[in-house]
């Protein structure tokens, strides 16, 4: 509607379609499914997969309505209960995290491309951390009944703030605090 292209609008559906249901879905899926069949080698990673559409399908299948009033509940209390676990054990920790960020500073500047080394990982695990820049956004953002679409720009900005700065920075830090320093 924004563009007053019917036809640029099918062309954004159709590669949202393939991209968020074919691409996204199927690389998280196998992640998870790695991950569960080498910590519990007895679950095969069909299994994975078939647990995953048994617990989303009543919700996808429910509509857009269904879809919402889930991830409105879930996708904060996801986000919020990571950052209070993350701040414990950054807390419980706190006399290792100069050694920490030293290791941070002296890997970003110590070595040549360190710089551009840590942008190129930062973009990589943003699109699949937050999706910002992968597109995939639109889709949520659209459906949100808001008086201004700049009020929605801003709550999904908003979003990615929390995701890249508060949720991947305490992973990055509880990920180096459980490296052996030595």
């Amino acid at each position: 509607n924004g563009l007053g292209s019917r036809a640029w609008g099918a062309v954004f559906a159709g590669l949202c379609i393939v991209s968020v249901g074919v691409t996204v879905v199927m690389v998280q899926t196998n992640s998870l499914a790695g991950v569960v069949s080498a910590t519990v080698p007895e679950v095969a990673p069909w299994m994975v997969g078939v647990a995953l559409v048994l617990l989303t399908a009543p919700i996808v299948l429910g509509g857009l309505k269904s879809v919402a009033r889930v991830t409105e509940v879930v996708a904060p209390l996801m986000a919020l209960a990571y950052v209070l676990v993350a701040l414990l054990v950054l807390l419980i920790n706190i006399d290792e995290l100069p050694r920490v960020l030293s290791e941070i500073v002296r890997a970003l500047f110590g070595t040549a491309g360190g710089i551009m080394a840590a942008v190129l990982n930062g973009v990589r695990r943003g699109l699949f951390s937050n999706e910002a820049g992968l597109g995939t956004v639109p889709n949520a953002a659209g459906t949100a009944t808001v008086a201004h679409p700049v009020r929605q720009g801003l709550i999904q900005s908003f979003g990615v703030f929390v995701d890249t700065i508060l949720v991947c920075t305490a992973t990055g830090l509880i990920i180096l605090l459980a490296a052996d320093p030595y």
